[in-house]
């Protein structure tokens, strides 16, 4: 210690300085927890050094705990989307071989023999209105 500065950490007033070096250069959970215990009574640096040791290991096991948390709610937003919902709009899917009109197998619909049968019924229409 002696090596890089010249603060005596015997005495009452490099313990002051060190403990007051140890807040300001702790992360902001560490120095919230430390200036909790600091009170009128300072206590020795060993001390400081555990509690600093403690909420950190606290906050990793808080990070594991969030991130269960956090996964245990994606899997059950995923489970909610299977199978419910709205049912699909529009038309039902064809087969390989179907017909889009009749929905016949066998031909598609520019070969249906309905559409044809169809289609003549409406030229007679049109040549009795003319």
């Amino acid at each position: 210690m002696r090596r890089h500065t010249t603060l005596d950490p015997g005495s009452d007033e490099g313990t002051q300085q060190l403990t007051n070096l140890f807040l300001g250069q702790s992360t902001g959970d560490i120095r919230r927890k430390l200036q909790k215990i600091r009170g009128p009574n300072s206590q020795n640096l060993e001390t400081f050094l555990d509690e600093a040791w403690r909420v950190f290991s606290n906050r990793e096991e808080g990070y594991k705990q969030g991130m269960k948390k956090l996964v245990a709610v994606v899997k059950e937003g995923e489970k909610g989307k299977h199978g419910q919902g709205p049912p699909k709009q529009g038309p039902p899917q064809l087969g390989k071989d179907q017909c889009a009109f009749c929905k016949k197998f066998g031909h598609w619909k520019n070969q249906c023999p309905e559409l044809r049968k169809g289609n003549e019924h409406r030229k007679g229409d049109q040549k009795k209105k003319k």
